[in-house]
């Protein structure tokens, strides 16, 4: 992970709606709505999001890599509702973390791809059932066991990968780097078929249209201001209507029209999302009914962002 060690929230995180930056693309700018801040301590380096499958009122995060395998129960404004260990793998480099629906039964798939040296000779998706947040304000604790774990290499070689997510219909995973430029998105089968131990994520194309960081980045953060396109979460919305796709300096939509297939969607010239200025966002995702993003990032204190296109 890159650090934003100097960077600092913006003063507007105080109250209850932020104002935003200025847009770079000609859209409406949209509200943007401190929701909270991430109550769990364990979460100061939150580095996923996923909307629950059973309660319209609690998201999924997870820590990155150096911190236990655990999954965090999480309020709409970040409250603390529960901690539950994955049981028989490790938080190698927990980078993603998505829910969909498997046989019918709400799931969570879990990413480990975070390379940072670009060397990981293999990566690893744990998928796990969704386990139940009783009604009440006390966190609980639990264990949740792997369901399947899909082991896979890319094709043209090791990739940091931090934005993956799981299309609505659930039949693919998509990947999409985190150092190339531009980015490239990768597609895995979410229910492989065979006896093949180690799959292969095939590139699918490039995403041409997030900006490189401009002169301006550069010049107010000579150290980190190169690294602010670079991608750090993606999200579908629940109907297959959009992608959304986080980078440390703003959020970008791909909207997607009916039968589209997701390699045209990315070949858009996105909405801009712009945001306040954040210590380091990494983790995003859609509300369960789409109508909104969600949006944290590492560093206490952690702020929850609403977003409302």
């Amino acid at each position: 992970m890159t650090r934003f060690a100097a960077a600092i929230l913006l003063a507007g995180l105080a109250g209850s709606v932020i104002r935003p930056a200025a847009a770079q693309e000609e859209v409406p700018p949209p509200r943007i709505i401190h929701a909270g801040l991430l109550e769990a301590t364990e979460l100061e380096e939150v580095s996923g999001l996923a909307p629950s499958g059973l309660r319209s009122d609690v998201f999924w995060a997870l820590p990155d890599s150096g911190n236990p395998p655990d999954l965090f129960a999480v309020g709409l404004d970040g409250s603390h509702r529960g901690r539950f260990t994955v049981v028989g793998v490790t938080n190698r480099d927990w980078e993603d973390i998505d829910s969909f629906l498997l046989e019918g039964q709400p799931c969570l798939l879990i990413a480990d791809t975070g390379d940072n040296e670009g060397r990981d000779p293999q990566y690893s998706l744990h998928i796990v059932r969704e386990p139940p947040i009783p009604p009440g304000r006390a966190p609980v604790k639990g264990a949740v066991a792997v369901l399947r774990t899909i082991l896979f290499v890319f094709e043209d070689g090791p990739r940091d990968c931090e934005a993956v997510a799981v299309d609505p219909a659930g039949e693919t995973v998509y990947l999409l780097s985190k150092r190339d430029v531009p980015p490239v998105l990768y597609t895995l089968p979410l229910a492989p078929t065979g006896d093949v131990a180690v799959l292969t994520a095939r590139r699918l194309t490039e995403v041409p249209h997030i900006p490189r960081p401009t002169a301006q980045d550069l010049s107010e953060d000579r150290q980190y201001g190169r690294y602010r396109s670079q991608v750090t979460a993606m999200d579908f919305a629940p109907d297959g209507s959009s992608a959304a796709v986080l980078t440390y300096k703003c959020a970008y939509r791909f909207p997607r029209a009916p039968e589209e297939s997701w390699a045209d969607a990315f070949q858009r010239v996105p909405e801009t999302l712009p945001l306040p200025r954040l210590r380091q966002a990494e983790s995003l995702c859609y509300s369960r009914d789409g109508q909104a993003l969600y949006i944290t990032s590492e560093q206490r204190p952690c702020p929850l962002l609403r977003l409302e296109p």
